[in-house]
């Protein structure tokens, strides 16, 4: 497996790791209020998230084996605002917003690697922390985040009105 740094020529296959995700996370939703395959726009949300590559110090990565793309991680380093900084310490911290190992590729060890190289990213770039947030229902990424390390730090709760 090799690693690779996303270029434009990669648009495609970001997309395509991205709508596998939400699509399983749409899934997972007992609430029914994330975006499934009738309502989500992958190519609008690619853009989003390719713009805050560009202004939050962000990169992503490809896992990659015979040319076929296995799995994808997007991180940002977004700068803390000094309202941020009221109720916490200055600090520098690395966000992963998707970490995707494709159906097919999952249970083969490609996560952690993809994880590895985002988290040696964040510490090059002066980062204190790695951040993510997860959806609960999918319990299988809690679990993954834990094993490598990953705490408890917030909780987001939702009530149904």
């Amino acid at each position: 497996m090799a690693i690779k740094k996303y270029e434009p020529s990669d648009r495609t296959e970001l997309e395509s790791c991205i709508y596998e995700l939400q699509m399983y996370v749409a899934h997972l939703d007992p609430l029914k209020r994330v975006r499934d395959e009738h309502s989500f726009n992958v190519k609008e949300y690619v853009d989003y998230t390719l713009k805050r590559i560009e202004e939050e110090n962000g990169r992503i990565y490809f896992a990659m084996e015979d040319d076929i793309v296995q799995g994808c991680i997007v991180g940002i380093i977004p700068q803390q605002s000094s309202l941020d900084t009221l109720d916490s310490v200055p600090s520098r911290n690395g966000i992963v917003l998707e970490l995707v190992i494709k159906k097919n590729f999952r249970g083969m060890g490609i996560g952690p690697k993809l994880l590895e190289y985002m988290e040696e990213y964040f510490r090059n770039s002066e980062c204190t922390t790695s951040g993510v947030d997860v959806f609960a229902a999918n319990t299988d990424a809690v679990q993954f985040y834990k094993t490598v390390g990953y705490k408890d730090r917030m909780v987001h709760l939702k009530k149904p009105l």
